[in-house]
């Protein structure tokens, strides 16, 4: 492999410049990797000419062609990526932007109601004339040159800086880990602006000559239809997504999906459940990966080539499915509260040491979230040893419990819980929040699209929560109907919704658990 992002920028195209790179879903327009090339270059050309003092280029779109040349145009110029969630909410971008300690630009695909100026609209700009002599500087070898926000599901929302070097290390073992120097062809709904799309789907499949199907909006019909149209080798998906599939069977059925190779799930907790719902509906395995924006991307995944024996072992035999093995660029253990290993089966927090550990966080300092040269994950899991192989299974994470009278309770295996009854379809999670006689309690957030679900889910929670420990027995239901219970990856917002349960902080809980509809 070349060193630099712009060397293997250049090989891709040299090498497969007249082959389809990326396909827009919507549109059905196919972009080849000249094409890509030429266009990317052009953008560039505009940036150096316009914006030379610019050293951050804020992207805030949704999936596209154009989003995708804008994309790889920043990095190649020199300037710091930091690509936002369209869908944000305004104060959250706004305080995102305040970190950043350099001078920006942002870049939009769609008129923004931001109280800020100089937005500037993603343009085609086809009509730029770029001198013959013209190329890319590519990014310097230390510089910035990606940041990612966190999601601020368990607290604050910090800006990981990712470097180049850290990048291609998790690229690289991604492309070997998953072949995909085969030139395999890859589908994915999730946003280029989170790092599971990012770097497994857009920078893999550049850097590897591949083919990739870009979704702007979800739409099971849509992804099953180009996987048959287009013989797509991977669908890189989450565990919500993976759950409407499964519920959308009798619409899916009768695509021909032989192509598909298996699923990519990440990002979130995946259930056990929808590991044997997916196998048995469709055929299929699903190769779990986990990881982090301050480790790149992925540290863990599941072999491709597992057995069918060894992946009922790991994906179905324990609690949670295996997230799977360590990739070559980083090392997994397994530490205490003091930072001691611990053994093969017994529950710790995960730490990584790697090359593709970032190099911290924006305006914090040095070291912050390290031991040494571990990052501290915040997740909490296990390992077991199968032929040779250390797999990893997450259990939780060390702030997604509640403490109720001094018991620490799983948030994650009270999701399962509920869960493995199979009888609550909607979407759903458990949250801690503050109560002046238990320190603690336990309420869901239950994603609704209609007021009329309302009697029917109220009868299955009832029914759940019979075979549930009446310590650990929820005490309050709230029925969301109108906005996102999860992040774009799929995480449960479990600190946003715990002040929706405020009014409850000076409430005694005798009896029967609380519903109601916010």
């Amino acid at each position: 492999m070349k060193n630099s992002i712009l060397d293997r920028f250049n090989y891709s195209f040299q090498s497969f410049k007249e082959d389809v790179f990326l396909v827009e879903a919507e549109s059905e327009k196919s972009f080849t990797y000249e094409k890509f090339f030429n266009d990317t270059v052009r953008i560039c050309y505009f940036l150096e000419l316009n914006f030379t003092d610019i050293k951050i280029i804020v992207l805030i779109g949704k999936n596209s062609y154009l989003y995708s040349v804008y994309l790889m145009a920043t990095i190649l110029s020199g300037k710091t990526l930091f690509p936002i969630n369209p869908d944000e909410d305004q104060k959250v971008i706004l305080n995102s932007l305040k970190k950043l300690d350099k001078k920006y630009a942002i870049f939009a695909d769609r008129a923004l109601e931001l109280s800020i100026s100089n937005i500037n609209l993603i343009e085609a700009l086809s009509h730029l004339p770029v001198p013959k002599e013209f190329m890319p500087k590519g990014p310097e070898p230390y510089q910035d040159l990606v940041y990612i926000s966190t999601s601020a599901t368990t607290g604050e929302s910090k800006i990981v800086i990712q470097k180049e070097i850290a990048l291609l290390s998790n690229i690289d073992d991604l492309i070997e880990h998953h072949k995909l120097l085969d030139r395999k062809k890859i589908a994915t709904p999730l946003p280029l602006f989170h790092v599971n799309a990012l770097h497994f789907s857009f920078f893999c499949t550049l850097f590897s000559g591949g083919q990739l199907v870009i979704f702007k909006n979800y739409d099971p019909r849509r992804c099953f239809e180009f996987i048959e149209k287009k013989e797509i080798d991977i669908l890189s998906i989450i565990p919500a997504l993976l759950t409407n599939i499964i519920q959308n069977y009798y619409v899916l059925k009768n695509f021909n999906i032989s192509s598909l190779k298996y699923f990519v799930s990440a990002a979130a907790p995946l259930s056990v459940e929808s590991v044997k719902e997916i196998k048995k509906l469709y055929g299929k395995n699903i190769i779990q990966g986990y990881g982090l924006s301050e480790a790149i991307n992925f540290s863990c995944t599941l072999p491709i080539n597992i057995s069918e024996e060894m992946y009922r072992k790991v994906m179905t035999g324990e609690k949670f499915p295996s997230i799977g093995i360590e990739l070559k660029c980083n090392e997994i253990i397994i530490v205490d509260e003091d930072f001691k290993k611990v053994a093969e089966g017994i529950e710790g927090e995960l730490a990584i040491k790697g090359s593709n550990l970032m190099s911290g966080y924006l305006n914090t300092p040095a070291g912050s979230g390290f031991n040494g040269k571990y990052f501290l994950t915040g997740d909490l899991g296990y390992f077991k040893t199968y032929e040779n192989q250390n797999y990893f299974f997450i259990s939780g994470r060390k702030k997604e419990i509640a403490k109720v009278l001094g018991e620490t309770i799983s948030l994650r295996e009270l999701d399962e819980l509920i869960r493995a009854g199979n009888i609550v379809k909607n979407d759903f999670f458990a949250v801690a929040f503050d109560n002046l006689y238990k320190g603690e309690e336990i309420g869901v957030i239950c994603k609704i699209e209609r007021i009329e679900e309302i009697n029917d889910l109220t009868e299955k929670f009832q029914i759940c929560f019979k075979d549930i420990k009446k310590n650990k027995r929820p005490k309050v239901v709230l029925f969301i109907t109108s906005q996102n219970v999860r992040t774009p990856s799929g995480k449960a917002k479990r600190a946003f919704f715990k002040d929706y349960f405020s009014e409850f902080f000076g409430k005694r809980f005798l009896g029967q658990t609380e519903f109601k509809v916010v």
